[in-house]
């Protein structure tokens, strides 16, 4: 938290991994994993708000969507806005929700205040560039020109080659440039 804030970060992101097996194998386990996060978060939460960090929580790339849910509605109704927020992670989301990858970015758009974009196929956690896989980016472009974000466009691809990565770099920033573009053109609609 010390150092988002002497970064000017604004928020910082959290990967709050659900132990979603033993959720279904054990009868008290999500009551009881629930009770110790949200104590942790009730500590922070004074902490956080006296330094203007928010904590994103992220969405993660093997929890059914079923436990992903039940972890953001009880965050999102437990702790404001000022204090708790969304990461979306547009990789994630397209290896976890099959029947929508943008779920998490329509149900809680209003909490959507970080983002790490990435491309797969939908099956494998690749972090490829945007526009090189399978994700929606046409349907999310209006989600996030909607949602409280502000860019700049964070990408968290990788380059998988050895030797000169200028190449991928430009590429890079001409997806991120036409992702930005298409974010602004809805922007400037709403």
């Amino acid at each position: 938290m010390d150092l988002a804030h002497t970064l000017d970060a604004g928020a910082i992101v959290l990967h709050l991994d659900l132990p979603w097996q033993s959720f279904e194998a054990e009868k008290d386990s999500r009551e009881h994993f629930f009770r110790y996060a949200l104590k942790s978060f009730d500590e922070l939460e004074s902490y956080c708000k006296a330094l203007k960090i928010r904590i994103c929580v992220e969405n993660g790339y093997d929890a059914p969507p079923v436990h992903t849910h039940y972890m953001y509605d009880t965050l999102f109704g437990r702790y404001d806005p000022d204090y708790m927020g969304l990461c979306f992670d547009t990789g994630h989301a397209n290896k976890m929700c099959k029947e929508n990858c943008l779920e998490y970015a329509e149900y809680y758009n209003d909490r959507l205040f970080m983002i790490h974009i990435h491309d797969n196929h939908g099956e494998n956690d690749e972090h490829l560039l945007p526009f090189t896989g399978s994700f929606d980016w046409e349907g999310f472009a209006p989600l996030l020109a909607r949602s409280p974000y502000r860019p700049p466009i964070l990408i968290e691809s990788m380059c998988k080659e050895a030797g000169d990565d200028s190449p991928w770099l430009e590429k890079a920033l001409m997806a991120g440039s036409r992702f930005s573009a298409m974010v602004q053109k809805y922007r400037a609609d709403f």
